[in-house]
């Protein structure tokens, strides 16, 4: 009881920020992957719109790992106050 209720609350936070700082990152790591295995993917497309100069695709998925990074962080800020009774959203 007492390691669920301390000390899995205390080692929830790293794996919070973990999680927050991965999710955009699973998105950027799709390039590399679906180049090497040559899957057709976002990663992909993004790559060809390298190649072919497509300035209004690459903005897009840009926009759209800006979009996921912020959500990301939105996200761990909710469950920081929820994890931690210390931190509350005011």
């Amino acid at each position: 009881m007492v390691i669920f209720k301390h000390a899995l609350r205390n080692a929830l936070l790293p794996l919070i920020t973990l999680f927050a700082l991965e999710l955009p990152a699973l998105f950027s790591g799709a390039i590399i992957t679906e180049k090497i295995f040559n899957w057709p993917g976002m990663g992909k497309v993004a790559l060809d719109g390298i190649f072919q100069r497509d300035y209004p695709l690459l903005l897009g998925f840009l926009m759209l790992l800006a979009l996921l990074t912020v959500i990301a962080n939105i996200l761990a800020d909710v469950l920081y106050g929820a994890a931690d009774p210390r931190v509350r959203q005011k």
